[in-house]
């Protein structure tokens, strides 16, 4: 047996909406002077568009009578037709407009998980305020996830602190928050008011993986002092970070708003004697991202308040416990 062919359009259509738009105003309104009218476009134009419609057509699709313009056999199954596929078309037009509106409302930021609960729900708080609109998607990320997600457009920005590659991606600098040497508070480093190389070398280090620059600078100033130092395996994850600090597998060098973050036991962060070391957080776009209104919006919002909510955070951590 034979295989049934698949239908291919053998036709090609070589009219536009237009001529097509115009043929239904005729028939509505009775009369090319009333269409012309309503179509703000003069009475010649529009018999020029019936008659191309007509001759594309090989058909007459519209009559005179004695008062109006009614349609022929013909138009009458055109203009039924064309009605349902225009409605259909206008329908299908509103929802990919509602979509597009609705995208330039969404914003979708990804952050650190302490980032993330620390200092950007009271930014979203007045971003809302201010753009009731707005859509706000938090998504809490490990470092290298935030990355990927803004390098496929999952994210539309992230909010980190970045030492990456700068042509895969922009960084704007929002604030910075000093490096802390982080101790239980029943550690024997835990009653100085600074913390030497000399002391911090006798401790297994414990940093989180996107550390590079922390972990070259400190063994860089021990090397200059010849001292040794010992770094543990590196983290991806600050809870876990903190689980092992806490449960004496080394000390933590941490930013300080991060020093008191799932607090189990007290805590103490301590400036370090002969060294001092930041990390720098900010806004991290894609490097050919295109932001809608709202994430514009969001990222002036960032300028306004993040450097006081990193502010307080590492205020609340400095102290003892």
């Amino acid at each position: 047996m034979g295989t049934a062919s698949k239908p291919t359009r053998s036709n090609t259509l070589r009219f536009d909406l237009l001529e097509l738009e115009t043929f239904l105003t005729v028939v509505d309104s009775g009369s090319f002077n009333a269409a012309a009218g309503k179509l703000h476009i003069s009475q010649p134009a529009v018999t020029h568009r019936i008659q191309r419609l007509e001759a594309i057509l090989h058909t007459r699709l519209l009559l005179r009578t004695t008062r109006r313009m009614e349609p022929t056999e013909a138009g009458r199954r055109l203009y039924e037709q064309a009605t349902l596929a225009l409605q259909d078309l206008r329908t299908l037009l509103a929802d990919f407009q509602a979509e597009a509106e609705q995208g330039q409302r969404r914003v979708v930021v990804a952050a650190s998980p302490i980032i993330a609960a620390q200092s950007l729900p009271s930014i979203i708080q007045r971003f809302t305020r201010r753009y009731p609109a707005a859509d706000v998607h938090i998504r809490d990320m490990q470092h290298d996830e935030i990355l990927a997600a803004l390098q496929s457009g999952a994210a539309d920005l992230g909010v980190v602190a970045f030492e990456g590659d700068p042509a895969l991606f922009r960084f704007e600098p929002l604030g910075e928050d000093e490096m802390a040497v982080v101790v239980p508070g029943g550690h024997p480093l835990a009653s100085k008011s600074a913390v030497e190389l000399a002391c911090l070398s006798e401790y297994p280090l414990l940093l989180l993986q996107q550390y590079d620059r922390i972990q070259q600078q400190i063994a860089q100033a021990m090397q200059a002092q010849a001292l040794a130092c010992h770094f543990a395996p590196r983290l991806t994850n600050l809870t876990t970070l903190l689980a092992m600090l806490d449960t004496g597998h080394g000390v933590a060098i941490l930013p300080r708003s991060m020093a008191q973050t799932n607090v189990q036991r007290p805590r103490v962060a301590l400036p370090l004697a002969e060294l001092r070391m930041t990390r720098c957080f900010g806004i991290l776009l894609a490097r050919k991202a295109r932001l809608s209104n709202a994430a514009h919006h969001f990222c002036e919002q960032l300028r306004e308040d993040f450097g006081a909510t990193l502010a307080t955070s590492s205020g609340g951590a400095a102290g003892r416990g």
